[in-house]
């Protein structure tokens, strides 16, 4: 019995059996937005011979992650799916698997490090903003600064880990050339003189001058707060489900940080860094997120 892949070789012209093409795809079904794998595959059907389509640059989705890909249309109607691409390079004898494994990572890595810093351009964007507006009111607090402190280390610590991987991966890695910049206003006050140093060497500066550190969420505190009800435990509500759960706006101007007390300012910034003090604990947020919503929904 003739299997397709016979067939296919028989109509396949000669001179043509071995042309291939260089394709990149999904590393897996589960990709998560992020992992891909490029791959050597033939280019003519593996079912009937008929050849390939053009490839074209798209989206493979994983739930609502997606990552970019090459796809193709097949003239003779059979779909290439990914899985079936992942099987055929691995049986096609063209690719080396540690190769491609390591590029895959790689990528990856260089992906997941574009999108943290992208997440934390916006939280640096909103606490320097209320650091800006804090100065212009003339009533600078410690906690906003706190805030900005805590993001660039956050970015400095994801750079670092970048560089480490590279190293690890023996690629020469960004050298760490010292760069001028303005430092940001400090508790005891404004510096315009630029200073020359590493961006890590800027973060130490600012920790060892603030002498601050984010804070772990006082859960018991936050409840009883928002049980008290009022304009500040509805902000208080509102901001945790906001930080908590993504998709949820925060529906609230942070003007009305000026109306919050001491103790309900730094439950906010406490509640802005749930996620990024040591030994947090998901299960706990869940649970005082269902609390928050029983207090606000009864």
């Amino acid at each position: 019995m003739t299997t397709p892949t016979q067939t296919a070789e028989k109509i396949r012209p000669e001179s043509t059996q071995h042309a291939t093409r260089l394709v990149t795809i999904p590393a897996c079904t589960n990709h998560s937005g992020l992992l891909t794998k490029t791959v050597i595959i033939s280019d003519f059907c593996p079912i009937c011979g008929g050849p390939r389509g053009e490839v074209y640059r798209t989206k493979s989705f994983d739930g609502s992650l997606s990552v970019e890909c090459d796809g193709w249309i097949n003239a003779c109607g059979h779909v290439d799916l990914y899985e079936s691409v992942i099987q055929e390079a691995a049986n096609n004898g063209l690719n080396d698997p540690e190769a491609t494994t390591t590029k895959t990572q790689a990528i990856a890595r260089r992906q997941a490090l574009a999108e943290t810093i992208k997440r934390k351009r916006i939280d640096l964007d909103m606490s320097i903003e209320m650091v800006l507006y804090e100065i212009n009111i003339d009533h600078l607090r410690g906690s906003s600064l706190i805030c900005v402190q805590s993001i660039c280390e956050e970015i400095a610590d994801a750079c670092q880990t970048a560089r480490d991987q590279a190293k690890a991966a023996a690629v020469k890695p960004v050298q760490d050339t010292p760069t001028t910049m303005r430092l940001i206003p400090s508790a005891a006050g404004a510096e315009f003189r630029p200073k020359t140093m590493t961006f890590g060497g800027f973060v130490k500066r600012q920790a060892e001058e603030l002498g601050l550190q984010p804070i772990p969420l006082e859960a018991d505190l936050l409840l009883s707060r928002i049980r008290q009800g009022g304009d500040s435990g509805q902000f208080l509500a509102d901001a945790f489900l906001s930080a908590y759960r993504k998709g949820i706006n925060f529906k609230h101007s942070l003007f009305e940080l000026i109306n919050l007390d001491a103790e309900a300012f730094r439950l906010f910034h406490e509640i802005l860094h749930i996620r990024h003090v040591s030994g947090w604990d998901d299960n706990a947020l869940c649970d005082v997120e269902q609390q928050i919503k029983a207090i606000v929904e009864g």
